[in-house]
């Protein structure tokens, strides 16, 4: 524990086989915070100063859970997601989904599917939907929770006999695919 792993950390303990379980790397939108509009990414959304207004992009678990925690928190939630809304809170169980999102619904979250957000604005963000018609909304912070990204790099600098990615390293979705990849691995070794 407390030391990074590296291609020399591994060359130096010759393993017979790797399992990669590094997680996934999380995406970032590019944009740049304004004066009055900060960016978040997801991982500091607990310990952010949002203000009241706050759009969070993405509608993984993940995104829906921060949502939840935001409006619980007294936030004025807006979700931003390049998904379908068949698709909104993905990784995630049915039985959840049937009481978390009317919830969210409920306490007046709005959800802008397949959209992206153009521009970060002074207070504002600009949302580009598949109307073709631009919006701009009132938002202190953007959080960004987005889908996770593969983040198998190691593998690539590794010279192992058996090397395997498993869990949200490999291909990011939820945690019972990330056991599943790691129990399969696991009975192969």
């Amino acid at each position: 524990t407390g030391t990074e792993v590296t291609a020399e950390t591994v060359a130096a303990e010759a393993p017979d086989a790797l399992v990669l379980a590094c997680g996934g790397l999380r995406d970032t939108l590019g944009l740049e915070a304004s004066a009055s509009t900060q960016v978040v990414p997801l991982e500091q959304v607990t310990f952010a100063e949002t203000g009241d207004n706050v759009t969070v992009v993405g509608s993984n678990a993940q995104a829906v859970d921060a949502a939840l925690w935001l409006q619980a928190h007294g936030r004025r939630v807006t979700m931003v997601t390049p998904d379908p809304l068949a698709v909104v809170d993905k990784g995630q169980s049915n039985w959840v989904k049937t009481f978390v999102m009317p919830m969210l619904y409920a306490r007046g979250m709005r959800v802008w599917p397949n959209a992206s957000i153009s521009a970060i604005g002074d207070g504002t963000v600009t949302i580009a939907g598949d109307t073709g018609c631009d919006v701009t909304i009132a938002c202190d912070a953007v959080v960004e929770a987005m889908d996770m990204l593969p983040n198998t790099a190691l593998l690539d600098e590794v010279e192992v006999a058996e090397a395997y990615a498993i869990g949200d390293c490999a291909s990011p979705f939820n945690i019972l695919e990330a056991i599943k990849t790691g129990n399969t691995v696991g009975r192969q070794l």
